[in-house]
């Protein structure tokens, strides 16, 4: 009896907490009513250009000279049009920003177009000007001029946002305006292009062709994502849509608005993760952090006095526990500015000051072809399964390496290096942030790291013009 009574208890109290839920959630009327007049539909047009040797309205194979005669004079007035320029309608979603009529959408609603038109909550319709557009983040800023003060919306800190909280995007799917539609953050920091951002914000809000580039809102109604994406084998809403989020909007924004370009920093240095075994290896005590294995020289890290081997832990008051958002960060720095950065260096904290430099375009390296079985030298040695060398000048010229000393890995033992993505031909450079300039040295580094109990060794190999870190476990 009592049992049942006690189970009684606690189905009243979990109803009572539900109810209670549930009545505390009205609706999202009162946060989306003063937010639909800022939300606008964006509609492109782009014409082909006119071709000027068709002439279509022309019957074909006239005879003798009269084919010649009629091709002096141009088509009919309005048949060059209706024939050789057709026109393109897209259409998508934006949101005003401030009074004077700025207006925020995506890139690729607004690409290539020859005509943008906007039209506001109260059904007029205004042609907009492309102020600025940055492919890479798929963002673009618009401007309207309006005879009155046009209502907008403010951003707000995506990145206070949490997996969970509730959502709202407003925007013009297939073309109808105004559409509201409610869901949560299903997740932060989506990594789903090629592209820059590679930081998205992932919702189940329905997001459908023609929201691209509306605004997401949180219940505060401050816009923390700009919608720009879906992931659907059909084309239509499944419940998984991507926002770029305000954090990285508004700064872009504010750039596309002073200048109508976006320029990014960078710091010129070759960085790579930091990995479970690597941070072992170090004696870190956990993987987190950036690890610099090449500083350009000239470049605005080398001048900052960052060296091959620092681990990156904090840049501009941002903590880095990663290299997107080391990458992130950096490109969001003001071209020319100077940031602190925090890193760590044979196990001590030190602070750098760095002038942060324009990002420019890359150059892509040509990758020497290395022979793969080569004669082993004798003296080499072997450590759990891979070979390692003296580099002779002869074994130099067979691997096409400039260096003439060092140490060079010649072979594998079961396939163990290929394991670890290396190969024959990789130069080391480094163990355990080390120099290595002969076997010696590398006997002497590894017996150390095992005196330390160490789980693993990491390795600072040169492949081409290529370097890299790699962890081998001790055993």
């Amino acid at each position: 009896m009592i049992k049942k009574f006690f189970l009684q208890i606690i189905s009243i109290t979990l109803f009572y907490s539900s109810t209670t839920y549930a009545a505390d959630l009205k609706g999202f009327a009162d946060i989306v009513e003063p937010l639909i007049p800022a939300v606008v539909n964006v509609y492109t047009a782009k014409y082909s250009k006119p071709v000027p040797s068709e002439r279509s309205f022309l019957p074909k194979g006239l005879p003798g000279g009269i084919q010649e005669f009629f091709e002096g004079f141009e088509p009919p007035f309005g048949l060059e049009d209706m024939y050789s320029n057709p026109k393109a309608i897209s259409l998508g979603s934006g949101f005003i920003i401030d009074t004077h009529g700025y207006i925020v959408t995506n890139h690729h609603v607004v690409e290539a177009a020859d005509e943008i038109y906007v039209k506001l909550g109260t059904n007029e319709e205004l042609q907009a000007t492309l102020i600025g557009s940055d492919q890479r983040t798929d963002l673009a800023l618009l401007k309207v001029e309006a005879k009155y003060p046009l209502p907008f919306v403010k951003f707000g800190n995506s990145d206070q946002a949490r997996v969970g909280d509730w959502v709202i995007a407003i925007g013009n799917p297939f073309g109808l305006g105004g559409t509201v539609t409610t869901g949560i953050i299903s997740s932060k920091a989506r990594d789903i292009t090629d592209g820059f951002v590679d930081d998205f914000i992932q919702t189940d809000t329905a997001i459908n062709s023609g929201n691209s580039g509306g605004p997401m809102f949180n219940l505060n109604g401050e816009v923390i994502g700009v919608n720009t994406s879906i992931f659907s084998p059909s084309g239509t809403n499944i419940g998984i849509g991507f926002a770029i989020p305000s954090s990285t909007a508004k700064s872009l924004i504010e750039q596309l608005k002073s200048k109508g370009t976006v320029t990014r920093g960078m710091l010129n240095i070759k960085i790579q993760e930091v990995t479970a075994e690597i941070a072992e290896g170090l004696g870190l005590k956990s993987p987190s952090g950036v690890l610099v294995y090449e500083v350009d020289p000239g470049g605005a890290a080398d001048k900052s006095g960052i060296k091959p081997g620092d681990l990156i832990v904090e840049f501009n008051g941002v903590p880095i526990k990663n290299t997107r958002k080391l990458q992130i960060a950096v490109s969001e720095a003001v071209v020319d500015s100077e940031v602190k950065i925090i890193i760590m260096r044979a196990g001590e904290k030190q602070e750098l000051k760095c002038l942060i430099t324009e990002q420019d375009k890359q150059n892509t390296v040509a990758l020497n072809k290395i022979p793969q079985n080569i004669k082993i030298p004798d003296g080499s040695i072997e450590k759990y399964g891979i070979i390692f060398s003296n580099l002779s000048v002869e074994l130099a010229n067979t691997l096409s390496l400039s260096n003439h000393d060092g140490v060079v890995i010649t072979g594998f033992k079961n396939n163990r290096g290929n394991f670890f993505g290396l190969m024959v031909g990789d130069l080391v450079l480094e163990v355990n942030q080390k120099a290595v300039q002969n076997l010696d040295d590398l006997s002497q580094i590894y017996d150390e790291a095992k005196m330390m109990k160490r789980q693993h060794v990491v390795l600072l190999v040169k492949r081409n013009n290529m370097k890299v870190f790699v962890a081998l476990p001790l055993q």
